[in-house]
């Protein structure tokens, strides 16, 4: 578009802006008549490096009044509600995409899945990863038809905490690591292929992948 945009939505918490926002999207941001900061606050409270970027914006959405309660703590601004939306679809079924799926991650066929997503490597012991790999160990579901799949990405940076992760589900049975970024069709389709999402924390205060494993019509164990 030309001219200057009335409104400006930064769906990006402040941690990521300098690797990400490039001189033309900060020229575009200064122009704006209004800047929103749609940002999740979880159960850790709000980091102290986001307070700078609290003078930058004019309103924060939220989507969940928790974050609100959270963000309004210490905001300078207005702190509104901001629901998301989850589209609430089964998506239609195709066996060859499910196949192609288990074969490509090395499931066999006749196993019940259990899935993980996490966003790590910062997030793998505040999501408690090694508790569920530790506890699907303890249980014997490995030996009893079933395997865990545990979806994340950029393990390697930084590589200690993703090395033990990997390094525990190679000594669980059954246990696969997926550490590559997928899109938005390839996760529908890991989703899919789930018999049960597991969710072993409680730090994700908008409950996203909680939320999206429910409109799929899956077991959800949080």
């Amino acid at each position: 578009f030309s001219g200057d945009a009335d409104l400006v939505i930064l769906h990006l918490d402040p941690d990521a802006w300098a690797s990400v926002l490039s001189e033309e999207h900060w020229e575009i941001i200064s122009r704006a008549r209004k800047v929103v900061g749609a940002w999740v606050g979880d159960a850790a409270g709000i980091p102290q490096r986001w307070i700078p970027r609290f003078d930058e914006i004019d309103e924060i959405w939220a989507p969940t009044s928790f974050c609100a309660g959270r963000l309004v703590e210490i905001a300078k601004v207005p702190v509104k509600v901001m629901p998301l939306c989850i589209t609430a679809a089964l998506p239609p079924a195709n066996d060859q995409r499910m196949r192609s799926l288990r074969e490509e991650i090395g499931i066999p066929p006749d196993q019940g899945v259990i899935l993980c997503c996490i966003d790590g490597p910062d997030h793998i012991d505040r999501r408690n990863s090694a508790g569920l790999i530790t506890a699907f160990e303890y249980s014997c579901l490995g030996c009893n038809g079933w395997v865990l799949v545990v979806k994340t990405m950029n393990l390697s940076d930084p590589a200690a905490p993703g090395r033990q992760l990997q390094e525990l589900a190679r000594q669980a049975t059954n246990v696969f690591v997926i550490d590559k970024l997928f899109d938005a069709a390839r996760m529908d389709a890991l989703m899919d292929l789930a018999d049960i999402y597991a969710s072993p924390h409680s730090f994700d205060a908008a409950g996203v992948a909680i939320a999206r494993a429910m409109s799929m019509a899956k077991p959800v164990v949080a």
